[in-house]
């Protein structure tokens, strides 16, 4: 992240007062423990996927879940990062930047469609007909795989298919 960059962090250990603070303040991103006092696994990424359209949603946890992991991508989360040991402090800031960034470009991607709609093209993200993503949100979608992809050091491995 940028050096001049301000950043407020508010800590809270319950789903509710996460709904307090976000409603009170002006937030740009919800980092996410599963286990938490009132809510854990998939009850959580419930929780979080009401979020998730307006704000980026990175999970930390130490639940080592591949099943849980999906989920939580599925239901709209921008990360899903495993705690096992100390997070180092340039990785965490790399998922903060790059799940902003995620959000702002698809602020912008929806904000186009709806100057579409309103503007009566109806030129959307999706297309009409076969319900296939546009080519700016199948960019916006790659970018931020190969992103995560070279963050965790995990292999990407892309397929195509012709049906």
């Amino acid at each position: 992240m940028s050096e001049d960059v301000q950043i407020k962090v508010y800590h809270v250990t319950r789903l509710n007062a996460a709904v307090d603070r976000m409603s009170d303040e002006d937030c740009a991103l919800v980092l996410l423990d599963l286990s938490l006092p009132d809510g854990y696994g998939s009850f959580t990424i419930d929780f979080a996927a009401q979020f998730a359209r307006q704000l980026p949603v990175v999970i930390l946890t130490g639940i080592e879940d591949d099943s849980l992991a999906r989920m939580a991508i599925q239901a709209g989360a921008a990360d899903y990062i495993i705690c096992k040991s100390v997070l180092s402090e340039v990785q965490l800031a790399k998922t903060i930047e790059s799940a902003v960034e995620r959000q702002r470009r698809l602020d912008r991607l929806m904000g186009l469609s709806l100057d579409r709609v309103v503007s009566g093209t109806n030129d959307s993200l999706h297309d009409p007909v076969t319900g296939l993503m546009s080519e700016a949100l199948f960019k916006d979608r790659l970018e931020h795989t190969l992103a995560c992809s070279e963050r965790n050091q995990s292999p990407f491995t892309p397929m195509a298919s012709h049906t």
